[in-house]
């Protein structure tokens, strides 16, 4: 994987399904560890995200893999069970 730079602005992009019908999340975020921690620690197992920095995008595995490298530069709370972005 790329050196991430944690501090650059980030977007998430998420669909998760409520019922019938697909529901699109998309926020901002002022740093990359921000937006991932949110990936990670909140949003739903079922959500289907993408962490966008500058025009690069990551899935749930890369996603993941940026949270739990040492690198990361925020507080882990979320336990590996609870969270959304798995890896397979």
């Amino acid at each position: 994987m790329t050196k991430i730079d944690y501090a650059a602005e980030a977007q998430i992009y998420a669909i998760r399904r409520t019922g019938m019908k697909p529901h699109m999340t998309h926020r901002r975020f002022p740093t990359t560890a921000e937006a991932i921690k949110f990936a990670v620690e909140e949003l739903p197992a079922n959500a289907n995200v993408i962490l966008e920095i500058d025009e690069d995008r990551f899935e749930a595995a890369s996603i993941r893999q940026m949270y739990d490298a040492t690198e990361y530069p925020l507080p882990r709370i979320a336990l590996a069970s609870q969270s959304p972005v798995q890896t397979s």
